[in-house]
């Protein structure tokens, strides 16, 4: 299983570029404490952040918008300026209701599937490639 686990093309690029910027950068999954730590200890994935959060520790899927509350209260961003990447559009649909603004949508998450299809495509940007966001590119 640990083969399959790696970065998306240009995501270490792009986790470097927002390291180096005074920015504030998370992880924030619905993937369990344990699936989480597998994934850091094949990739360390955490240690590219500033904070790691799984919905878990909020007994609540990032598709319900008191999700966005809940991280709102345990770790303080601003919506208007908060970039949210995520390949589920139910996620970001329901970021929009808490009022998170900038929601980019990867079409193809997966090496192993087809493109996505954005089913909102006026509500979100797609994107076919990590680098297409690259701070520097």
């Amino acid at each position: 299983m640990n083969h399959m686990i790696d970065f998306l093309p240009y995501a270490q690029d792009l986790l470097n570029q927002l390291s180096a910027l005074p920015v504030k950068t998370a992880i924030v999954t619905n993937a369990h404490r344990r699936t989480l730590a597998i994934k850091d200890q094949v990739i360390q994935i955490t240690n590219y952040v500033g904070e790691d959060f799984c919905s878990h520790d909020f007994q609540l899927p990032k598709e319900d918008p008191a999700f966005w509350s809940a991280l709102s209260d345990a770790y303080s961003f601003n919506p208007a300026t908060t970039v949210l990447i995520d390949d589920n559009e139910r996620v970001l649909a329901s970021a929009a209701m808490f009022g998170i603004q900038q929601l980019v949508m990867p079409l193809k998450p997966d090496s192993m599937r087809p493109l996505q299809k954005m089913r909102q495509p006026d509500d979100f940007i797609g994107i076919h490639c990590l680098s297409e966001i690259l701070p520097n590119k």
